[in-house]
């Protein structure tokens, strides 16, 4: 028995990990923390969400 893909890259970030960077020859914008994987550049998929608040509900994950 195998388990489902549990993460795959940020689709919000494209697995860089941070948003929002953007360097012009006038402007320099920093780029932030990616909200959705906080900088990890994985996002869990369903069914790694799923099994996540399985743990939380049963204490093995806080």
């Amino acid at each position: 028995m195998t388990l489902p893909p549990l993460d795959e890259e940020c689709p919000e970030c494209g697995g860089e990990g941070k948003v929002g960077g953007v360097k012009t020859a006038t402007f320099m914008q920093t780029a932030v923390q990616c909200p959705r994987c906080h900088g990890l550049k994985r996002a869990p998929t369903e069914d790694g969400k799923a099994l996540l608040a399985f743990l939380r509900l049963h204490g093995s994950v806080r």
